[in-house]
């Protein structure tokens, strides 16, 4: 059985008090899921002036499902719990400028049909579990059900600058598009 609750804006799955055999491998939940499909994702810049998506730090978009946001990919600081049962997370501060979109011109992704969602994974299936300090969050991928969804890039209309460049003001657009049928989804930023 598998439990799944609220974690902020996001879906955590885990599990809980009661949730789980207590004779079964806690560790045995969190494998690894194959991509599922590859919808294609062009993120137009109809807009006079650069555009910029922060695929390093942070994910290049979501995938709101009935009306819940999940993390379309993996940032480069976060793992999956499969990878976290072998390999240390990744370490340190993360600052990124952003990828530029020139007017007139597109940034394609790519979505392999998984929703990435933040799991709190029992501590000893962790590499490095010692000590009280608590755990980061690993997301355990889950393949995501045929259906009407909305796409919903992280474009952002300030490119970072300086030691520590971030992108900022954020531009709110998405596309909506049925998973399972459409194979390119075009999102215009206007």
């Amino acid at each position: 059985m598998r439990c799944v609750a609220q974690w902020g804006c996001a879906v955590v799955i885990g599990a809980t008090s009661g949730c789980a055999d207590s004779d079964a491998d806690p560790c045995s939940p969190y494998t690894n899921v194959p991509a599922a499909t590859d919808v294609v994702i062009h993120i137009v810049n109809q807009r006079s002036a650069p555009v910029y998506v922060d695929g390093v730090c942070g994910i290049e978009f979501d995938v709101e499902a009935g009306g819940v946001h999940h993390p379309g990919e993996l940032s480069s600081m976060n793992q999956t719990c499969f990878v976290s049962k072998t390999k240390p997370f990744p370490c340190c501060d993360c600052a990124f400028a952003g990828t530029a979109i020139e007017p007139g011109e597109s940034l394609e992704t790519h979505w392999s049909g998984l929703f990435f969602d933040a799991a709190e994974m029992p501590r000893e299936c962790y590499l490095h579990h010692n000590g009280t300090a608590p755990l980061p969050l690993c997301a355990q991928p889950t393949v995501a059900p045929p259906g009407p969804m909305r796409l919903v890039p992280h474009v952002y209309a300030t490119g970072g600058t300086g030691l520590w460049p971030v992108v900022s003001d954020p531009i709110e657009v998405g596309k909506d598009f049925v998973h399972g049928s459409d194979v390119v989804v075009d999102v215009m930023v206007e």
